[in-house]
């Protein structure tokens, strides 16, 4: 009620109010309170002009205190803007600020800037931001902008991966009901759909030349990531924190934000490729899409009483199309093996900087751990189901292998959650996942996998 009553005559303190208010609801899994002050925030951020900030040359005779105000607004911009991305994909909307209204420069990215703040610790290293600038000469640098740049072109990719479902949805030649309904909208004179230039049907999305471009860059945008790990040397974390500013704190900041702009990614990777399945065009005759149908057995477990109480619960959290895709198990191979092998690359990025402190772990890792768990939950449940009724032995031999790869995985991210649990008290979603049966999965798992069948 109090940021209500402020509403008539937003300030920045206003904003900025705002903005932690949605970050503390999102923390705390009210996510539809996290999702309206987001939209809140992001439309104050749109009614002030800061998407434009920098649609003009700023004066070089403005004063520090005029240069601090223009930089602050910029940073809360991008605060804004970033949850305005991840909550566009969660919420199956388009975001509010679109990159195409967004005329402002990145945050402490003027020479002004990196001049003071940034050391030159080799000769020819650029202050100011490169795009082309190498991963080595990143670190050398002692820049942040980097990261920042990073974080913005993953915002654009998740804005991407929403429209490029949508249009999958839409452009597929054929329509819910049969092929004989069109929506009679003729007020919407926008609806037309794009025409995919598909022939159905398809055996994947891989087929389609959108779904296969947006795979590759977000494929690129995490190969193109500066390694955290490799930074681990330089930033010794107890002398970092004691020496604000220096070298060694700024790769120390880096390597943080680095380490957490992995596990944004993986999410993202789930999200586009557990579209990849005949359930996804449920309204649209799966038949019509997909040449061939899930087996019975896949659509036995989807159907399985547990998953059905599970949706419950993520029906008030996330939307339709995000909560179908995390308890799917007709995901085409090729995309299920992705979502896989991304969640086995997640616990090695885990491994490898175990030495980061839990406070250090960004607000999106809870939404990392729930949505790599539930992949993790039905790769067992799928080797397990392969190794008690397949007679071929080499598949028995295969499901096996990675039935134990799964196990350890879904126990190293459960005892994360665990931790997790303790500092920032993610009850909800370590409530979800018992329900979802952790335990009883990991353990079936390893009696299954000792077995000699």
């Amino acid at each position: 009620m109090q940021l209500l009553s402020y509403l008539s005559r937003p300030s920045i303190d206003y904003v900025r109010a705002v903005v932690i208010m949605a970050s503390l609801n999102g923390g705390e899994c009210r996510f539809m309170m996290y999702n309206a002050l987001a939209c809140l925030a992001a439309s104050l951020v749109t009614r002030l002009g800061w998407h434009m900030l920098d649609a003009r040359p700023i004066s070089p005779d403005i004063t520090w205190r005029e240069w601090i105000s223009i930089e602050i607004k910029r940073r809360t911009y991008f605060v804004v803007y970033q949850i305005d991305g991840y909550l566009s994909m969660l919420s199956d909307r388009s975001m509010t600020v679109p990159e195409s209204r967004c005329l402002v420069h990145v945050p402490g990215s003027g020479p002004w800037w990196d001049n003071l703040g940034s050391p030159r610790i080799s000769g020819h290293v650029p202050s100011q931001f490169d795009p082309n600038l190498s991963k080595e000469d990143v670190v050398k640098s002692g820049s942040l902008v980097h990261s920042f740049v990073d974080l913005c072109s993953l915002n654009r990719i998740i804005s991407q991966v929403n429209d490029v479902l949508w249009k999958l949805k839409l452009g597929l030649p054929t329509y819910p009901h049969g092929d004989d309904f069109k929506p009679d909208i003729k007020f919407f004179k926008c609806y037309t759909p794009e025409d995919m230039n598909v022939t159905l049907p398809i055996r994947s999305l891989f087929e389609i030349g959108e779904f296969r471009r947006i795979h590759q860059m977000l494929d690129e945008w995490q190969r193109g990531l500066v390694s955290a790990n490799k930074m681990k040397d330089i930033a010794d974390t107890n002398h970092a924190f004691s020496s604000f500013g220096s070298y060694t704190h700024r790769i120390h900041q880096m390597r943080i934000r680095y380490f957490c702009l992995y596990t944004y990614s993986v999410p993202v990777m789930h999200y586009l490729h557990l579209a990849n399945r005949p359930s996804f065009f449920e309204t649209q005759s799966p038949n019509k899409v997909f040449a061939d149908s899930p087996d019975v057995a896949s659509l036995a477990l989807t159907d399985a009483p547990e998953n059905k109480a599970i949706y419950d619960i993520l029906s008030n959290v996330f939307t339709e199309r995000l909560n179908s895709g995390l308890l799917a198990y007709d995901v085409i191979n090729e995309s299920w093996r992705i979502c896989v092998d991304v969640v086995y690359d997640l616990v090695r990025h885990l491994d490898c900087n175990q030495d980061i402190p839990l406070e250090r772990y960004d607000q999106v890792m809870p939404f990392c751990l729930l949505t790599s768990m539930t992949v993790l939950i039905r790769n067992a449940r799928i080797c397990k189901h392969v190794i008690e009724t397949s007679g071929d032995a080499a598949k028995v031999g295969n499901a096996r292998d990675d039935l134990v790869r799964s196990t350890a995985a879904l126990r190293r991210l459960w005892t994360l959650l665990g931790d997790l649990n303790h500092v920032w008290r993610v009850e909800g979603v370590e409530y979800l996942m018992r329900i979802m049966q952790v335990e009883e999965v990991v353990n079936a798992a390893d009696l299954l996998s000792g077995l000699s069948l």
